[in-house]
């Protein structure tokens, strides 16, 4: 929420992972593992780091309740997408090649610490 107008100007969704996806039945699960879900940011405020402060916040809480990863997909037809998560660290476990040009992608929680400070804010 903008301190200023009280808006809000941007939402992700944290849950532990929750897929069926058949390759990834032995690697991921509910345990050790959380998902991103629905990124949105206002259009006024994108490329304005809005974006990965809430993936930041977000991991910070995933380390929190232990998990030791972030799972995600998303679709390279979806502009800046994948440049944005690969830009946040993650990397793609799978690239489906299917007709959404859906990849499936993931963030080691262990190798990289917060950029934010102990208030929440980003640190560049």
């Amino acid at each position: 929420m903008h301190h200023e107008t009280q808006k809000l100007i941007g939402t992700i969704g944290i849950r532990s992972y929750d897929r069926n996806f058949p390759q990834f039945k032995n690697f991921y699960n509910p345990e050790n593992t959380a998902s991103i879900w629905r990124v949105f940011v206002a259009k006024p405020w994108r490329r304005n780091g809005v974006a990965s402060a809430l993936v930041h916040k977000a991991e910070d809480f995933c380390r929190e309740k232990g998990y030791q990863k972030v799972y995600l997909h998303t679709q390279k037809n979806v502009k800046g997408s994948l440049d944005f998560w690969i830009s946040n660290g993650y990397h793609i476990t799978e690239d489906t090649n299917n007709p959404l040009k859906t990849v499936h992608m993931e963030k080691d929680l262990h190798e990289i610490s917060s950029p934010c400070d102990a208030d929440g804010i980003l640190i560049f």
